[in-house]
């Protein structure tokens, strides 16, 4: 018998539920299965993170290999998520793409010093199918180790 572990998950977190469905709506056109989980806040979000961490029997089939994770949403914000992240091994191999308006130097630079594998900006100029096409979904099928594709 011939047992697969199921595709590791795509996380999006972001408090905007319309952004939810655009997300969903672009990964699935572009061709990727890859079970995906939604969180509408910081608090949400750790909630999932931690039951993964408690529940390693099954954290094969459930370890995430994309997280879309916007800067701005209610605590707690993107950059402590990410750094929550990035302080547990068990998600080395995540991806972390985090999501802004904001393009300051300084939210560039903290990202970057926390490891975020691209930082976009939401912005009606840029072509998120693009993006996920050309940046995302390779993550999910790849086996790249983390932070090799740097934007």
């Amino acid at each position: 018998m011939n047992h697969t572990a199921p595709a590791p998950g795509i996380l999006i977190v972001d408090d905007n539920r319309n952004d939810h469905g655009r997300f969903e709506h672009l990964l699935r056109q572009a061709g990727v299965t890859n079970p995906l989980r939604f969180a509408g806040s910081g608090a949400v979000a750790i909630s999932y993170l931690q039951r993964l961490l408690l529940d390693r029997r099954h954290l094969a089939g459930q370890q995430l290999a994309v997280v879309l994770l916007a800067v701005r949403i209610p605590l707690p914000d993107g950059f402590s998520i990410l750094r929550w992240i990035r302080e547990r091994e068990i998600f080395s191999r995540t991806r972390m793409i985090l999501l802004s308006r904001s393009a300051l130097p300084s939210d560039f630079r903290q990202a970057e010093e926390l490891r975020a594998d691209a930082y976009l900006l939401k912005h009606p100029k840029v072509d998120l199918a693009e993006f996920l096409r050309r940046e995302v979904i390779p993550m999910c099928q790849s086996g790249l180790p983390p932070h090799s594709r740097r934007r």
